[in-house]
C-alpha cells in the first residue's frame, strides 16, 4: 500500500490540462445509457496554484454533508486503490456522524469477495466498482455510497497500466460508472482519484436529492 499523500508531490498536477480520459454510465432499473465524460467540475485543471487536490476533494466533502443534511442521506464508501483516503475526507467533516456511516477499505481481491459481495474475478473492472458500490450500502445501510477501484501504480495489475481506475456510486436505487485512465506517480494518481470520486458522489446525490424526497 501507498503511505499518505504529499500535499506537495500531489499539488505538481495543478495548473495542467486534466491528466486523464474518462467514460460514464448510469443504470437505473433496467435502463442504460453511455456518454463521453468531457471535464470534472471541480478538475485539476480548475483548481488554483494555492489549492491543492486534496483541499478541493474537502471542499467537495463539505458539499457532500451539505447534501446529505438537506436530502436525509446515509453515506458510505467502498475503497480499494484509495486505502482509507475517502473515508478521512468525510469524517473529517464537521457533525459527520449525523450522516456518514462509514467505509470498507478492500484491498485484497479476497477481501473485496468477502466483505463487499463482489464477484469472483477481476477486480479493476465496472462490475467490481459496481457490486463494491451496492455492497457497502447494503452493508452501512446506505442510500448513498461512492467505489474506487483500480491500479494506483507502479506495476500493472489485471492487464492494466497504472492509473486505470473504476467509479461507481450508488444512489437510492441508481448506479453509475466511470472509467479514468489517470497519468502520473502513484500519489498523483491517488490525489486524481479522490477527488474525481467525491465529485462524482456529489453530483449523483445533488441529481437524486433534486428530484427525490428523503427515504424515511
Amino acid at each position: 500500500m501507498h503511505g499518505p499523500i504529499v500535499l506537495d508531490a500531489a499539488a505538481r498536477i495543478i495548473g495542467a490540462d486534466p491528466p486523464f480520459r474518462s467514460r460514464s454510465r448510469t443504470v437505473q432499473g433496467e435502463s442504460a445509457y453511455a456518454q463521453p465524460h468531457l471535464r470534472i467540475g471541480v478538475a485539476v485543471s480548475d483548481l488554483t496554484n494555492a489549492q491543492s487536490p486534496s483541499e478541493a476533494a474537502d471542499a467537495l466533502a463539505e458539499e457532500v454533508g451539505e447534501l446529505a443534511r438537506a436530502h436525509g442521506f446515509r453515506v458510505a464508501a467502498a475503497e480499494s486503490l484509495t486505502g482509507g483516503r475517502l473515508a478521512q475526507h468525510f469524517a473529517s467533516i464537521p457533525q459527520c456522524v449525523d450522516w456518514y456511516a462509514g467505509a470498507v477499505v478492500a484491498y485484497q481481491s479476497e477481501a473485496k469477495y468477502a466483505a463487499l459481495n463482489v464477484p469472483r474475478g477481476p477486480v479493476v473492472s465496472e462490475e467490481a466498482a459496481r457490486a463494491m458500490a451496492m455492497g457497502v450500502a447494503t452493508l452501512m445501510g446506505a442510500d448513498a455510497a461512492i467505489a474506487a477501484t483500480g491500479v494506483g501504480g507502479p506495476d500493472r495489475e489485471e492487464g492494466h497500466p497504472p492509473g486505470t481506475t473504476w467509479l461507481a456510486t450508488y444512489v437510492r436505487g441508481e448506479v453509475r460508472t466511470r472509467h479514468y485512465e489517470f497519468d502520473g506517480e502513484p500519489l498523483e494518481i491517488l490525489a486524481q482519484t479522490e477527488l474525481a470520486a467525491v465529485e462524482l458522489l456529489r453530483d449523483a446525490m445533488r441529481d437524486a436529492g433534486d428530484s427525490q424526497e428523503p427515504h424515511r
